[in-house]
């Protein structure tokens, strides 16, 4: 059995550049590694690298053995980094999903919030709410202005359009035109 002391010279000699060297042969064979991902898998080598030689029984090279240990453990953790990946995956929905019995209405609209926007700007602005949102609604066409009036009075987009009688795209459209940064900009 080599003697722990000289091995642990040989592996972490040149800031283990040995050790390094053979956790990179590992991942060449995976790819698509970040220098950080990199950085979590060469910590990884460390802890295996005590428990090798801790297990090491001295009946094959120590190289072969702990080249093993690694090859396993790096295989096991990029699984389980995959495999979160994949589970979260699941859980995303876009704020723009469809929502509602009829799937006509988009999450955004459903989820309720005391938020203002027109107060939280007054307050760190220092400018008046009024004045700010006369010029913006001064830019909207007179249907988004319907909308926006119908909006803040929490009717949701399904019965805004059949309130209007607007098709899905022409209501789609005047959302657009609402949050454009070109109008909204005054409001900043």
């Amino acid at each position: 059995m080599e003697d722990t002391e000289q091995l642990l010279a040989e592996y972490y000699k040149n800031n283990g550049k040995k050790l390094r060297r053979m956790v990179d042969s590992i991942l060449c064979k995976f790819g698509g590694l970040r220098q950080m991902d990199k950085d979590d898998f060469y910590s990884l080598a460390n802890e295996v690298f005590c428990k090798a030689l801790e297990r090491y029984d001295g009946n094959r090279c120590f190289d072969g053995f702990l080249y093993s240990c690694l090859r396993k453990r790096i295989h096991t953790e990029i699984t389980k980094r995959n495999r979160l990946k994949r589970q979260g995956d699941y859980c995303c929905v876009s704020i723009d999903a469809p929502a509602g019995e009829d799937g006509s209405a988009e999450l955004a609209e459903m989820i309720p919030s005391s938020f203002d926007l027109d107060r939280e700007l007054a307050e760190r602005l220092g400018i008046s709410e009024e004045d700010r949102m006369e010029v913006y609604l001064g830019k909207l066409s007179e249907i988004q202005r319907e909308i926006v009036t119908l909006l803040s009075d929490g009717y949701i987009g399904t019965e805004i359009r059949k309130m209007l009688a607007l098709s899905p795209k022409t209501y789609k459209d005047c959302l657009c035109g609402i949050q454009a940064y070109e109008n909204i900009k005054v409001l900043l």
